[in-house]
């Protein structure tokens, strides 16, 4: 007979086991035994009798696993071939990280939400396989989160950080990291540009910056007493330039003035011109445009030889989604006034061979911890207990991934995980796969911001409407 099994001593919390296991079992007519310690357990299961009897789910107390718990429990779903689940209180005092890499199904905190224990529950009992919620509602509607990637911090300065290669990236991308070192009022982001790879890390640009960011990295960088004495910064090694043809494109005659002999007065040899001097349709050449002109695509196409490396000021907020469709077309962007020093910086980074007057070296301290990579998923539909979404990417079944509901105040953002439950064979049409995911581990006030969320969803849709 195929057995859900518990080991739990709290009458409480043997009290909602039994009424969740005995509702969803009817059906199937599975047993439900309970027990106070796993000694009984054990002992009960290696009478003969029960050697017919197939454990479908165990879950276990995190105090009774032991000093090592994720081998404890990896001895227990080997020995019973059964799925595991870990229940536990939420003691600040004692981590339950170490086991997100263990064969843990999920981890249930204490006291438990009936209707929730239900849920993950029934996935165990659908393994890989798309379960419909009967217990929580789950609400079909397209919304976007934040997939969160982690990377190893390893050196910052003003033109730019690296990071390890704990995830690949494409050369040239532009992508969105959260820090506490690029915290200002309620945004804790910077969009870094890859502008090489290396054997041990990626190398990386601010392709966004704002004056508030900038000059907090300046002075921790200005106040670390821990510099890296001959750091090397490659910038876009592809690049072989030793000088580069410069447009100006500005409305303002001072600033493009003060443009023009700021890089006449730091590089040794470049062509500049003034973009309204040109009196002809023929299409001009350029390495890099300087402006604070919004240009299109097929406006570049249309104007330039080839599309140059655009250095763009503005005076706009945009939301993400606009963000990236600008970045796509210009590589730095930073907000009116100028910076002098970003834009020699960038011109560095962009030109690595093209010669200073005066040699300067860029002051580069190390990174602190690790640095979050964010992309946006969509969601197709989602509850307190599962989600689904469509990735191009292909997951594995019991994958782990990081997840962040998108909030406003970007220090508020909360860490969130999602373990993959169900994935498609196949792509659909837009070459993605479908994926559910479970929520794993989820405590009390996850769920409230996950409940806070979805009520600010529905809200903006309203206001959409």
């Amino acid at each position: 007979m195929a057995c859900l099994v518990a080991i739990e001593t709290d009458p409480k919390s043997i009290a909602v086991i039994e009424e969740c296991w005995r509702d969803i079992s009817k059906e199937a007519n599975h047993k439900v035994l309970i027990f106070n310690n796993l000694a009984a357990f054990t002992a009960e299961f290696a009478k003969p009798e029960n050697a017919a009897n197939n454990i479908l789910v165990l879950m276990v107390p995190l105090e009774t696993l032991g000093t090592e718990p994720e081998k404890s429990v990896e001895k227990l779903a080997v020995n019973y071939k059964c799925n595991v689940l870990i229940s536990l209180f939420d003691d600040p005092l004692k981590s339950a990280k170490r086991l997100e890499a263990s064969v843990a199904k999920n981890l249930l905190y204490k006291p438990f939400d009936l209707t929730i224990l239900k849920e993950h529950t029934r996935f165990l009992l659908f393994p890989e396989k798309k379960v419909k919620t009967q217990f929580v509602h789950t609400t079909v509607a397209k919304n976007k989160l934040e997939s969160l990637k982690k990377f190893k911090f390893i050196q910052l300065n003003e033109s730019g950080f690296k990071i390890d290669k704990a995830y690949p990236l494409v050369v040239g991308n532009a992508y969105k990291f959260y820090h506490s070192f690029f915290a200002h009022l309620k945004t804790q982001h910077v969009w870094g540009r890859v502008v090489s790879e290396h054997a041990d890390g990626y190398e990386l640009c601010y392709a966004q910056m704002t004056t508030p960011v900038l000059m907090q990295i300046r002075k921790r960088v200005a106040a670390s007493k821990q510099r890296f004495k001959s750091p090397v910064w490659n910038g876009n090694m592809s690049n072989t330039q030793t000088g580069a043809d410069i447009i100006i494109h500005i409305e303002d005659e001072p600033t493009a003035l003060l443009i023009q002999q700021l890089i006449e007065r730091t590089f040794r040899s470049n062509m500049i011109m003034h973009k309204k001097d040109f009196k002809t349709t023929s299409k001009i050449q350029a390495d890099f445009l300087i402006t604070d002109t919004p240009y299109e695509a097929a406006a570049l196409k249309n104007e330039f030889l080839r599309p140059p490396v655009i250095f763009r000021l503005h005076q706009e907020i945009l939301d993400r989604e606009k963000t990236e469709e600008r970045l796509a077309i210009e590589h730095f962007r930073f907000e009116k006034p100028l910076d002098k020093s970003y834009l020699i910086k960038a011109m560095k980074v962009i030109f690595p061979l093209m010669q200073e007057k005066e040699v300067s070296q860029l002051a580069t301290v190390p990174g602190e911890g690790l640095i979050c990579l964010s992309e946006q998923m969509v969601v197709e539909e989602f509850s307190e207990a599962a989600m689904a979404f469509n990735h191009t990417k292909q997951f594995k079944v019991n994958d782990m991934i990081d997840i962040a509901l998108t909030q406003e105040d970007e220090t508020a953002l909360r860490e969130m995980k999602v373990k993959v439950h169900y994935v498609d064979e196949k792509a659909n049409a837009e070459k993605a796969f479908l994926h559910q995911v479970v929520l794993y581990g989820m405590k009390d006030e996850y769920l409230k911001q996950m409940r806070l969320w979805t009520l600010q969803m529905h809200i903006q849709k309203n206001q959409q409407k």
